[in-house]
């Protein structure tokens, strides 16, 4: 069974809504063990352990927040070869502003999978 970690940061519970909706998603599939985790609870020593990490945040000045940031840097020292990653953020204009979270990501080695706008 496929093992998928949701990590999010959220400032007002937008994105911990949109987290919480991935989450009920996946579990509809039904074949994959899913975990939540606000940013503040992630144990790094256990993301290895995960086939995809799906990592959310609130839009902050065109990016992802400090915290998100760090994590990501943080992911990029990581054994993490062969994993998936995908990101999603809290923005009325997703496609627009997901470009900078993607290249951010894509700087520390980490490809994403890029979405395409819900506009």
């Amino acid at each position: 069974m496929a093992k998928v970690i949701v990590v999010y940061e959220s400032r007002y519970g937008n994105t911990k809504h949109v987290a919480e909706s991935i989450i009920e998603g996946i579990n509809e599939v039904g074949v994959v063990e899913v975990s939540l985790k606000e940013l503040k609870e992630v144990d790094f020593k256990e993301i290895p352990f995960y086939d995809a990490i799906l990592i959310g945040s609130p839009n902050h000045v065109g990016g992802p927040t400090r915290g998100i940031k760090g994590f990501i840097d943080k992911l990029g020292k990581l054994p993490l070869e062969g994993k998936k990653f995908a990101v999603f953020d809290t923005y009325p204009s997703f496609g627009e502003k997901a470009y900078g979270f993607n290249r951010g990501m894509n700087r520390r080695k980490i490809y994403v999978l890029n979405l395409p706008s819900t506009r």
